[in-house]
């Protein structure tokens, strides 16, 4: 068949369309592509920041394991707890490794619970546990136990321990201290022994007091939004990233504001001197973390006892990438303290 010029001019126009309508769709697949790009960057960025808090958490002991019970995740402070390095955790099962015998049966009906759940949270009553290290001692831990459940998988399981040695030996201490007063009450007169009673029962109603809070603030923690105690995440010129549950209820901010403010706005003017030096030593490579006592204002206007940990995350090559700080309240010890030496004074 012979074309017409006008055949021919019509088909060069069609493929002229056509070529424009492939030219236009390629840009939009590599607009749609970059945005795609972008969106995996930030993804790999959160994943990243919140893998390295859970890795380098101080004082919390983490574990991750499946319904079948075997160990997918063992962090830094697990390993300073129970002595297993994470090669020789992952991928053992979760109850040999720690577990000792009158508890395995409980373990045993956790992972059925676990199994079972179908959103995420806290799965099973938290709890005081002596569990086994890998040299065979006993540890006291109090657990945490949370579920994590997304769409098409599995649940994943996770144990939040945390070392009750040094509250144990406060506690014996404390102990000792009160029997000490007890013998001293007794050699004493009719009218220092009423005195003393009383004393004995008004530290014995906040040390109630303060094992109560404790044991209500331990069962609600997870996993950074319900981790042991407040916890935020700072830049390296002491902005606020982000801050969890336990910090926003403590101080009275929320998250917003307490972005707007910064640390310098939340510390008492004679612990700020304090922590910026101890900040400028961490960002130097001359200390790892530091903890201190001090003042945090809340919102209300009133001056909180802190127990700060601040520890410096730094990425593969030694270079520091964010602060984690862990605030504890400790006013009522504070206060404790002061009237116990009162009494003592009185004595």
């Amino acid at each position: 068949r012979t074309y017409t010029i006008e055949e021919l001019e019509k088909d060069k126009e069609l493929l002229k369309n056509k070529f424009t309508e492939v030219h236009i769709l390629n840009i939009e697949l590599r607009k749609k592509l970059a945005q795609l790009l972008q969106l995996q960057g930030s993804l790999q960025e959160s994943e990243a920041r919140f893998r390295n808090l859970l890795e380098y958490v101080p004082g919390v002991a983490v574990q991750g394991y499946g319904t079948d019970g075997i160990v997918r995740y063992w962090n830094r402070a697990s390993e300073e707890l129970f002595g297993y390095r994470p090669i020789e955790a992952v991928g053992k099962n979760f109850k040999d490794l720690i577990f000792p015998a009158d508890l395995r049966q409980m373990f045993d009906q956790g992972l059925e619970l676990g199994a079972q759940a179908t959103r995420s949270g806290e799965f099973m009553s938290s709890g005081e546990y002596n569990l086994l290290t890998k040299n065979g001692s006993r540890v006291p831990v109090h657990i945490i136990h949370t579920v994590v459940c997304l769409d098409d998988s599995e649940p994943i399981m996770f144990c939040l321990a945390v070392d009750l040695r040094e509250r144990k030996q406060v506690e014996e201490e404390l102990r000792k201290y009160r029997d000490h007063l007890e013998k001293l009450v007794e050699e004493r007169t009719a009218e220092l022994t009423l005195t003393n009673l009383q004393l004995q029962e008004e530290i014995g109603e906040r040390l109630r007091t303060e094992g109560a809070l404790r044991e209500s603030e331990m069962r609600f923690r997870t996993v950074f939004e319900g981790a042991p105690v407040g916890i935020s995440l700072m830049s390296l010129d002491k902005d606020i990233l982000d801050a969890n549950l336990a910090t926003t209820k403590m101080l009275g901010y929320t998250v917003l504001e307490l972005r707007r403010l910064g640390l310098q706005r939340l510390l008492h003017p004679e612990y700020l001197v304090t922590v910026n030096l101890l900040f400028e030593e961490m960002l130097r490579g001359e200390r790892d973390f530091f903890q201190r006592e001090g003042r945090y204002l809340r919102k209300n206007g009133a001056w909180m006892w802190g127990s700060t940990h601040s520890s410096v995350i730094r990425d593969a090559s030694g270079k520091p990438q964010f602060v984690v700080s862990m605030v504890a309240d400790i006013t009522q010890e504070k206060e404790a303290q002061a009237e116990i030496s009162a009494y003592q004074e009185r004595l």
